[in-house]
């Protein structure tokens, strides 16, 4: 307190010292703006660094799943329509099928709730999972069937066995029938969807 009488006393110059004062508050005021504005600047830049690289990711992905979702419809749906066309009253011999034609989805189904079109999802997901049941039912057909086909021909043939076992293979072949006519318009309209996606 002894000090301010002091300065006052030997003629300190206070209208010098408050502009210096209110100076360096309105610069630390100024810069501390500029800087929260820096600050929000490159926090949104990053927030679109992450946008743009997480849209290329699925822009990416929605291709591959496009020619992937194409070579089941083309390899897969097409080859179980030809083999049921015309099928007799008999089981079928069909071949089992031990590759996953559904990698692409596989490595990337995280990604899949990423898309921001539900419609385009739920087409993805609906198709993939009656394709997948698909492939199921006819492996699982095509062991039953090598199995009828032992009981049928083999030594000590089982012909009530082999009658019951026919039976179910017939019921099978109507539900894999079933399942490959009902797929089409769902795949069919992903695939559409996909394709507008990457014309964009």
């Amino acid at each position: 307190m002894k000090l301010l009488p002091f300065l006052a006393a030997h003629g300190f110059p206070w209208s010098q010292a408050a502009i210096s004062l209110v100076s360096a508050l309105i610069g630390g005021l100024i810069a501390g703006f500029l800087t929260v504005l820096a600050q929000d600047k490159a926090i949104r830049a990053q927030r679109q660094t992450v946008q743009d690289a997480e849209a290329r990711e699925v822009s990416g992905i929605l291709k591959a799943i496009e020619e992937e979702l194409s070579d089941v419809d083309g390899w897969f749906i097409d080859w179980l329509e030809k083999t049921l066309k015309d099928r007799p009253q008999q089981p079928l011999n069909i071949t089992p099928i031990h590759q996953n034609p559904f990698t692409i989805f596989d490595a990337n189904a995280a990604a899949i709730g990423k898309i921001a079109d539900p419609e385009l999802r739920q087409m993805i997901i609906r198709s993939y999972i009656r394709a997948k049941t698909l492939l199921d039912l006819v492996n699982h057909y095509s062991e039953k069937y090598t199995i009828w086909q032992q009981l049928r021909h083999g030594i000590g043939a089982d012909t009530s066995g082999a009658l019951s076992m026919r039976d179910e293979l017939l019921v099978r072949m109507s539900d894999i029938e079933r399942l490959t006519e009902g797929i089409k318009p769902t795949l069919t309209r992903a695939l559409e969807l996909l394709r507008k996606t990457s014309a964009k």
